[in-house]
């Protein structure tokens, strides 16, 4: 018989609904394991097979954008913010009002540095991470750095092949950030629709641009609701299989969230 709902001693992580009690024991539904289960083999097969670059058809970056296209721009700004306290923040913002908007400070773990270009990767991240799978999706950046993480990751492919690999391999072994990049080439890879980055300037007028930056700022300061650093590895040596791993279960809560039936 299935429980209305779970108690504290449920798994943690695991759906209340998803919970059946099965002779004393708290074991998750069997619908949530067969999604679980296929998550885990679609992230198996990408990881060993999802090698080559991506095409034009599944993700571009523009790195100069007229002021006509960039007047007529829709899609998602981000940004992230460090203050003077060492306090960072991001921001995804679509339009007003719109579902999607979310901005906050971002919760950093022990060993995590207070640093602009990690806080522009986390905005970044939270924003794949929150866009349904099968829609296109068109991002507005003013980091350089955070684009050129973007493309030279879909470059080199699942396993850090191609022609975009010395480049993917200077920023994923980065002990700062190098989760996150896994992370962000892991999600590019998984996503159905078209990915296209698109470059602005910083404090040239861009209404959605300028909004962005001033949500980054006021959720450093402690507005909106906290956001977790995605796919850090945590403090101490550099590990190139802590971070993969911390990328990999990202990626599988990216899974569980946006299952197949949502593209």
């Amino acid at each position: 018989k299935q429980a209305s709902h779970a108690p504290s001693s449920a798994p943690t992580g695991v759906p209340r609904r998803t919970v059946k009690r099965r002779v004393g024991v708290w074991v998750p539904h069997s619908g949530y394991m067969w999604s679980t289960l296929r998550a885990l083999l679609e992230l198996l097969l990408e990881l060993l097979f999802g090698g080559g670059p991506l095409p034009p058809s599944r993700l571009t970056v523009v790195t100069k954008l007229d002021k006509p296209r960039l007047a007529a721009a829709r899609g998602a700004f981000v940004d992230g913010a460090v203050r003077a306290d060492g306090s960072c923040g991001a921001a995804v913002f679509y339009s007003a009002g719109h579902e999607l908007n979310t901005h906050g400070r971002l919760t950093l773990p022990a060993g995590a540095p207070a640093d602009s270009n990690l806080a522009e990767l986390a905005a970044l991240a939270h924003c794949l991470l929150r866009h349904p799978r099968g829609e296109p999706l068109a991002v507005f950046s003013d980091s350089m750095h955070a684009l050129r993480c973007a493309q030279a990751a879909a470059e080199s492919g699942g396993g850090g092949r191609g022609r975009g690999r010395r480049r993917v391999s200077d920023q994923t072994q980065d002990g700062r950030w190098g989760g996150i990049v896994l992370l962000i080439q892991l999600l590019l890879r998984l996503r159905r629709g078209r990915t296209a980055f698109f470059k602005v300037q910083a404090h040239k007028g861009n209404r959605s641009n300028e909004i962005a930056d001033a949500l980054a700022q006021k959720g450093a300061g402690g507005d909106g609701s906290p956001l977790p650093l995605p796919a850090f590895s945590g403090g101490g040596p550099p590990s190139a299989v802590r971070r993969r791993l911390a990328a990999c279960r990202w990626a599988l809560s990216y899974l569980l969230a946006h299952p197949p039936e949502e593209q």
